[in-house]
């Protein structure tokens, strides 16, 4: 399995459980983001958040998930389970 973490989530990819793969994760939407394409070749994806915006989350979160790798005959079956949630602790309009 493989662990990854963007900045604004977390989670792990391909655990096997018994002959199938479990995917889950944790997301926090940004404040705000002004993208940008940087130059920098240390950055695999080269695009960047943080110019000029805030660092900061929404109050906005998802836990996401997938079970993935069923082999049914000719068909390859991925089950989805997201759940969207908000943090009371950040009291806005917009959320």
């Amino acid at each position: 399995f493989w662990m990854n973490h963007d900045g604004q989530g977390a989670g792990v990819k391909n655990f096997d459980i018994g002959g199938v793969l479990f995917d889950v994760a944790t997301v926090a939407a940004v404040e705000s983001c002004s993208p940008e394409v940087m130059d920098d070749e240390a950055n695999p994806s080269r695009i960047t958040c943080t110019g000029g915006s805030g660092t900061g989350d929404k109050g906005n979160y998802a836990a996401t998930s997938k079970i993935h790798g069923m082999k049914l005959g000719p068909l390859d079956l991925e089950l989805y389970a997201n759940y969207g949630f908000d943090s009371k602790a950040i009291d806005t309009e917009e959320r």
